[in-house]
């Protein structure tokens, strides 16, 4: 069953559960950050603290978290989950950090919120509104999407991935000696500095890139390709 923390002070709170072979992990957050980081062992540790505002609104928001062997959420509400509560501001904001094993799947949700993993290896699945992703040490899938937010992804090893990007821009650094093809469908945005350049590479898994207002970067890959 779901076990709902109603947060009064800024003191931060901890959950922690145990986990078979590459869990689902499903976290969203408002205002703040969420950060994600892979650690040794089967476990999934949850912490979450609030600033900014007063004890009574800050105790007008909730931290909700579930866990199996198999899957484990937690999301940050005001009032009940499900539905906006009344007399939310965004003058209180959360960090929500989590350690996971690193072969865990990910699906990640921000408003107003900057979303970072480290050395998370299972696929991954990350939205935000107003808010900035970052992706490092990734070795699977990945699919990426913001609103006015920037992308940086830094993969251990290239996956076949899709990033969607609307007024942000997007860098990714492949490791040393790895290609991957890199293609990218825009209204205004540039690839590598190059407004009529549509391809990045000739071989390895294809990043399929779509912006609107945002440039692309690729570093340490093929000579670009028209």
């Amino acid at each position: 069953m779901p076990v709902a923390l109603l947060l009064i002070l800024a003191a931060p709170h901890s959950w922690s559960f145990d986990v078979g072979p590459a869990p689902l992990i499903k976290a969203s957050n408002i205002g703040g950050t969420l950060r994600v980081e892979a650690i040794p062992g089967r476990g999934v540790g949850i912490t979450a603290e609030a600033s900014g505002g007063s004890d009574e609104q800050q105790g007008r928001w909730i931290v909700e978290t579930h866990g199996s062997q198999s899957e484990v959420s937690v999301r940050v509400c005001c009032g009940s989950c499900g539905r906006r509560g009344k007399g939310c501001n965004d003058t209180v904001h959360f960090d929500l950090a989590l350690k996971v094993p690193d072969d865990a799947r990910l699906a990640l949700d921000g408003v107003s919120s900057r979303v970072s993993v480290a050395g998370v290896l299972g696929e991954q699945r990350i939205s935000t509104v107003s808010g900035d992703v970052d992706v490092e040490g990734s070795a699977a899938p990945l699919r990426l999407s913001t609103v006015s937010g920037k992308v940086s992804v830094r993969p251990r090893s290239p996956a076949a991935s899709h990033i969607h990007s609307v007024s942000g821009d997007v860098s990714v650094a492949l490791p040393a000696g790895t290609e991957a093809r890199v293609s990218l469908a825009t209204l205004s945005g540039r690839l590598n500095g190059k407004s009529r350049t549509r391809s990045f590479g000739r071989s390895g898994p294809k990043f399929a890139i779509d912006t609107v207002s945002g440039d692309v970067t690729v570093v340490d890959t093929a000579a670009p390709s028209r």
